[in-house]
């Protein structure tokens, strides 16, 4: 496959990851509606105002979206000789990586983390996240997937 089909198709599914989550956008619009997604001010809280929760979910939503579709295209659409490798691998650590980072904010919006081990949880992932991704997965991964690790 050339550098020119591969950038060709890394755009398209680009563009179908940016077109699937804002559609996903639009379906969490619908669905996050009532008092249960809005966090009222309390005294244990430091936001003054309500504050919505649906943050999380719309923000994994459109990242895990986005994250499928262009793994798809790369392993389906581009080139259909394709095995699975190293930067497959960064990607599904990083996915699953901020699959954690939702639970752990969930977990906080229901049982109050104090901020420090709460820091000191969401530091971890993103260390551990891009542990195993430099250097487990070597210097292919390093460059094609760990932008992704910013999100977190």
């Amino acid at each position: 496959m050339s550098s020119v089909e591969a950038g060709s198709g890394f755009a398209f599914g680009a563009v179908l990851a940016a077109m699937l989550s804002a559609l996903s956008a639009i379906w969490w619009r619908w669905r996050l509606r009532g008092p249960q997604w809005i966090d009222a001010p309390r005294s244990d809280r430091h936001h003054r105002d309500a504050t919505s929760k649906a943050g999380g979910p719309t923000w994994l939503t459109g990242f895990l979206v986005g994250a499928i579709g262009i793994w798809l295209l790369r392993f389906r659409g581009v080139d259909s000789s394709r095995t699975l490798g190293a930067d497959d691998l960064a990607l599904a650590v990083v996915a699953a990586a901020a699959v954690l980072g939702y639970l752990l904010g969930d977990l906080d919006d229901r049982d109050r983390l104090r901020p420090l081990p709460k820091a000191i949880l969401q530091a971890s992932l993103v260390v551990a996240a891009w542990a195993c991704c430099a250097v487990g997965a070597g210097p292919v991964a390093g460059p094609a997937w760990l932008w992704l690790g910013a999100a977190l």
